[in-house]
């Protein structure tokens, strides 16, 4: 799903200490797919690499997975860090460990992969 210079940035990663990728990479790969730009860090990603691919790549958006409730809390980290920064990206998270409990400052993506790459792309076109 080769790369697509010049369209959106995306970041696609895990928090620190989540390791279940798979999901994650398919999820990466189908927004490229939809023509995005996309980045993906991988697994167990440390909210100050998080900040610092932010200020390096200037995403439009950063999708953020959570795969279990005990990853809630990293991921929550990073959001904060990340809606904090100015002219910020759209923040997104997924996964089985996102719930609205995380913030505000994020939006929840639907359990549906193809939805949910719909939700971001939709998102970045109308931005």
């Amino acid at each position: 799903a080769g790369a697509h210079r010049g369209a959106p940035v995306v970041l696609v990663g895990l928090p620190a200490g989540a390791e279940h990728q798979l999901g994650t990479a398919a999820f990466a790969t189908s927004l490229r797919r939809r023509g995005l730009d996309v980045r993906y860090l991988g697994p167990d990603v440390p909210r100050e690499s998080w900040l610092h691919a932010s200020r390096v790549a200037q995403p439009r958006a950063v999708v953020l997975t959570v795969p279990t409730p005990q990853d809630a809390a990293a991921a929550s980290e990073v959001v904060d860090v990340l809606a904090g920064e100015p002219g910020h990206p759209l923040v997104f998270v997924g996964g089985r460990g996102a719930g609205s409990h995380l913030n505000d400052k994020a939006f929840l993506l639907p359990a549906s992969l193809s939805e949910a790459a719909e939700k971001v792309w939709t998102a970045l076109r109308n931005a």
